[in-house]
């Protein structure tokens, strides 16, 4: 995460809230033999202080026989490269490289395994109701038969991550001049990645210009 203060998102409220809108991470977690590093939905329980998921048996993870393993879970939100020629200061004295502006939270924690299948239904449940809520005919749990998910548990861990520290970065021209910074949103948007979009609108609701 780029260490500058800033990029650094405002306090703690803003980082979980972006968990909520990103909440596919990238965990990685400090093996005894070597890092492993599995791509899993984690959401955030009530309290704010632990996230939880699952993976499949198969997946690495499930193979760790330790408990309160360190572990860090980054949660990647819009990026995009920034080209040096949207910036008009580079026409002035040459002065202008590439970078990329990004958005992401990074959580670590202990990480805790179970693997007692009838603990399973909150590690479920409690993503499904975060991704479902506002639907129209939002799914639960309860809809699928008891007999099918007892099958499903057998074949999956949960995963919970107890927070100790959490930080966000918003690396998006905040330290350039409303020119360049102006350039840099025109850039973005002649883009044809959606991503690129998404940065320049993330750059305009700043409001910083």
């Amino acid at each position: 995460m780029h260490p500058a203060s800033i990029y650094q998102m405002d306090g703690t409220d803003a980082v979980c809230a972006h968990i909520r809108l990103h909440p596919f991470a990238m965990l990685a977690v400090n093996a005894s033999v070597s890092p492993i590093i599995a791509m899993v939905p984690l959401v955030l329980n009530s309290e704010e202080d632990c996230l939880i998921g699952h993976v499949s048996r198969r997946n690495p993870l499930a193979s760790l026989k330790e408990q309160d393993l360190a572990a860090t879970a980054v949660f990647q939100g819009p990026h995009a490269y920034i080209s040096p020629s949207w910036y008009p200061s580079k026409d002035v004295d040459g002065r202008a490289v590439p970078t990329w502006n990004y958005i992401a939270a990074e959580v670590r924690g202990v990480l805790r395994i179970e693997r007692d299948v009838e603990e399973l239904n909150p590690y479920l449940s409690s993503l499904s109701q975060q991704m479902e809520d506002g639907r129209e005919n939002p799914w639960r749990l309860s809809d699928a038969p008891e007999d099918y998910l007892a099958r499903l548990r057998r074949g999956i861990v949960g995963l919970s991550l107890r927070i100790t520290e959490m930080n966000g970065v918003k690396k998006l021209s905040q330290d350039d001049t409303q020119d360049d910074f102006n350039g840099v949103v025109r850039g973005l948007m002649s883009e044809t990645d959606p991503a690129a979009h998404a940065v320049a609108d993330e750059m305009l609701k700043m409001g910083i210009y």
